[in-house]
């Protein structure tokens, strides 16, 4: 990132063996250091990205000016023997501190003052990433505290509060582990409520992690947050296992006279109260200021269905099944009144004006009216992404919500499970020498995509400001969708069907796109008049055949600059039908010799990494690709980048600047150093969740070192 010092590498001394400037680089590079600065102070962040990554020596005078800084154990080392914090980033407005890899981070916390954190007078946001499951004694939180800034203004907590349950919540028999947990400290409601003491200038959290709400005093303490009072919390803290009373339930922010703090964004509430549903609208009406909301109506995990014998108490065996069969159903009825009760509570809360300036809505497992949900979202005038999903009586969103969704002026993204859009009743009546073919209106002819592929602000657009949609399953639609929704620009579609494609032909607006589940779908050819897009995720294919498919498919797309591989393991396919014809076969040949020699190629290879550089190899032809993300993926596509088969064929990437490995098995460091190597134009390496390669050993790596690639890791 241009505008984050995440880079370990970059910033240890000694980093600078071997590298050599550009000619292309020198000009710049040679102008004095005043210039240089105002360069970079006047780049936007894309630009000082580019700058970073163009040439090493301009990189301190690019981190000077950067304003975002992660910080994990293994840079804090690097970053302490650099001297403080303010000589050379003192432009820095927000820091995330990475702790998940900690289990224990009090004492990381404790070296974080020799940082000279109070002395960045721009620093007004700090993001904490801990583990779920993270151990955080009291006095780690005064650490904490004293280490946060007189100018932080925001905290962001990426972890979810009330994940670990308290021990009258434990099974009768818990487990030695599960009994543990529940009474370790932790950064919970009452802790974070103390830290908030202790930082009165602290005015906006940000529950990034979201948090569980299991009775009312979960939803006391939550609000009690808006409002944190010093000697209120300083009782909390001396209670060692960090429980709030239930006390009486609170008002709104402000009432006890302490300083106000606004909870800006919850991303993710768990409802899952035995108690307190009914005061569910109320809490809502406390958190004024709340922006995003994610919430998500779980069954009750307190209610424990008995065993048939112990339930019944009878001497038959029969008659105990029978019984505690019984039992099991009217604990399902009663978990079923608890959702429509708390629906209905939550559809309550969501018309109070506290939540009026709400622009992100996420509400799943709803067992209330839909109708009178979408009705509901007429009083958020801001509201810009909305998501709905396990919707009970709407399992196709249709025209119908869709209309009732037109009437909110800020939409601009829009995430459901299923889509099922008719006729729209503006659409021009169809001709009667016309046949409607999936959507597709076909005269005389063959079939004809139409100038702009239909992505046009005709009559028949149902959303025509909105710029991204999701759709979990599947799409039924009469029209294309690029005539329903002509400005939409991030797609994602997580299960393809038989001709998903078809409803996609064309569509101008398109830049990024997202498929999942790849299998089904038939018509793959019209991926190539999507020739708008810059960004593509081609997730959870089965083979190499097809993923050479697709990457022949893409020379087509001009622009195409990213490309992200998610969930490819891939097994090589077995040797063609003999019963194929060989006409056909030659047939094929002729119209794609590209594809039927890597296809050939592919079912040849004596192991996976041969077969997937003849897969890969096909990238070579898409002139403006510059970045590839290879995601819980084999490690036989990282391996085969630098392999000799794949080298000799065609020679490497060279177009290729950025390279982002995430979640790879069976990487070691000699893996991620020869890719590097056979990628001569790479400027950043960004290593992510990748086992079992070593941090401290991949940042040691002479061949990176030399190379003067940007590389980030993190666990």
């Amino acid at each position: 990132m241009g505008e984050e010092l995440d880079s370990v590498a970059s910033l240890c001394p000694g980093n600078t063996e071997g590298i050599q400037e550009s000619a292309s680089t020198l000009p710049l590079t040679s102008l004095p250091d005043g210039i240089l600065i105002r360069i970079v102070q006047a780049a936007d962040p894309e630009a000082r990205r580019q700058l970073r990554l163009a040439a090493r020596t301009l990189r301190p005078l690019v981190d000077a000016c950067s304003t975002s800084l992660t910080l994990s154990s293994y840079s804090l080392p690097c970053l302490l023997s650099r001297g403080r914090l303010p000589d050379f980033a003192p432009e820095l407005c927000s820091v995330l501190l990475s702790l998940q890899d900690i289990t224990a981070p009090a004492g990381y916390l404790a070296k974080l003052p020799r940082l000279s954190f109070a002395q960045l007078p721009r620093l007004t946001s700090l993001t904490l990433a801990l583990a779920n499951d993270h151990l955080l004694p009291p006095a780690a939180v005064v650490d904490l505290a004293a280490s946060i800034p007189p100018s932080t203004t925001r905290l962001v907590l990426t972890h979810m509060l009330g994940s670990s349950r308290p021990a009258t919540q434990l099974p009768a028999r818990p487990s030695p582990a599960a009994a543990a947990a529940a009474g370790q400290p932790q950064l919970d409601y009452a802790a974070l409520r103390h830290l908030l003491c202790l930082c009165p200038h602290v005015r906006e959290v940000r529950l990034d992690g979201g948090c569980w709400v299991r009775s009312s005093s979960d939803l006391q303490a939550l609000v009690n947050l808006t409002s944190p009072s010093k000697a209120l919390a300083a009782v909390e803290m001396a209670d060692v296992s960090l429980n709030e009373g239930a006390g009486t339930f609170g008002g709104p922010a402000g009432a006890d006279g302490g300083h106000e703090v606004v909870i800006s964004s919850i991303r993710g509430m768990y409802l899952d109260p035995d108690d307190g549903y009914l005061r569910l609208p109320r809490a809502l009406g406390s958190l004024s200021g709340l922006a995003a909301l994610d919430v998500q109506i779980v069954t009750s995990m307190a209610r424990q269905v008995p065993p048939p014998a112990a339930a019944a108490g009878a001497a038959d065996a029969a008659d105990a099944e029978d019984v505690g069969g019984l039992v099991a159903h009217v604990a399902a009825l009663l978990d079923m009144a608890d959702w429509g009760v708390a629906s209905e509570q939550l559809l309550r809360g969501l018309i109070t004006p506290a939540l009026a300036g709400l622009t992100r809505l996420v509400v799943r497992e709803f067992q209330g009216s839909t109708m009178a949900l979408l009705s509901a979202l007429e009083g958020l005038p801001l509201l810009a992404h909305l998501g709905l999903s396990g919707l009970d009586d709407a399992p196709y969103i249709t025209d119908t919500h869709l209309e009732l969704l037109s009437r909110l002026p800020s939409l601009k993204h829009l995430a459901v499970d299923r889509l099922d859009i008719s006729q729209h009743r503006d659409q021009p009546e169809q001709r009667q020498d016309q046949q409607p073919t999936d959507g597709l209106f076909i005269a005389a002819g063959p079939y004809l995509l139409g100038s702009g592929g239909g992505s046009c602000s005709g009559s028949g657009a149902i959303l025509p400001h909105l710029t991204g949609l999701e759709v979990a399953l599947v799409v039924h639609s009469v029209q294309r969708l690029s005539q329903a929704f002509p400005s939409v620009q991030h797609l994602t579609l997580r299960w393809l069907w038989e001709q998903a494609m078809r409803k996609l032909a064309g569509w101008a607006s398109l830049t990024c796109l997202s498929l999942s589940n790849l299998d089904c779908c038939l018509d793959w050819g019209l991926l190539r008049t999507l020739t708008g897009l810059t960004q593509l995720q081609l997730c959870r294919g089965s083979s190499y055949e097809q993923l050479a498919e697709l990457l022949y498919l893409l020379r087509a797309l001009p622009g195409l600059q990213v490309l992200h591989l998610n969930s490819w393991h891939c097994m090589r396919n077995s040797e063609p039908d003999s019963a194929t014809s060989a006409a056909v076969a030659a047939a094929f040949a002729a119209l794609d010799p590209d594809l039927h020699r890597a296809w050939a190629r592919i079912r040849a290879a004596p192991d996976a990494t041969t077969a997937a550089g003849a897969a890969m190899t096909l990238l070579r032809a898409l002139p403006r690709l510059c970045a590839l993300e290879l995601t819980d993926c084999g490690h036989p596509l990282l391996r085969c980048l630098a392999s000799r088969a794949f080298l000799e064929d065609g020679g490497p990437l060279v177009r290729l600047r950025e390279l982002r490995l995430c979640r790879l098995l069976d990487v070691v460091g000699a893996d991620v150093e020869e890719a590097v190597a056979a990628l001569p134009g790479l400027r950043r390496l960004a290593v992510h969740g990748c086992w079992p390669v070593a941090g401290e050993v991949l940042l040691q790596l002479q061949g990176l070192r030399r190379s003067g690639v940007d590389v980030v890791w993190r666990r």
